[in-house]
């Protein structure tokens, strides 16, 4: 099976290094959190029974609500709830981490 999309090395190289310029220039910008959010990112890609020469990072687009800012990383959340059985309030949620040295595009939805 062919990875979804695969890049040259120079353009992954190019890439990384715009994915590093766009991640500095999201600690700058405005905070979006508590918004829903589009991410456009490189992610891992495993292989298998193929010619490795072929193997290379995927691009992966992600939607949820911004809960977190870091600045090495973003978290996600995809849906969440309030648990009913603690008598405290209690979150849970599932999400996305993503590392911003593979953001490719990071956008408010909407």
């Amino acid at each position: 099976m062919m990875p979804i999309a695969a890049f040259s090395a120079g353009e992954l190289s190019r890439r990384r290094s715009l994915a590093s310029m766009t991640a500095t220039k999201l600690v700058s910008k405005q905070s979006m959190k508590g918004s829903m959010i589009y991410v456009k990112y490189l992610d891992h890609c495993w292989f298998r029974n193929v010619d490795p020469k072929l193997a290379k990072p995927i691009i992966q687009e992600a939607w949820g609500v911004l809960h977190h800012e870091a600045s090495d990383h973003i978290r996600l959340i995809a849906a969440s709830y309030t648990d009913p059985t603690v008598k405290e309030e209690a979150l849970r949620a599932t999400g996305l981490v993503i590392v911003r040295s593979t953001i490719l595009e990071m956008n408010r939805v909407g």
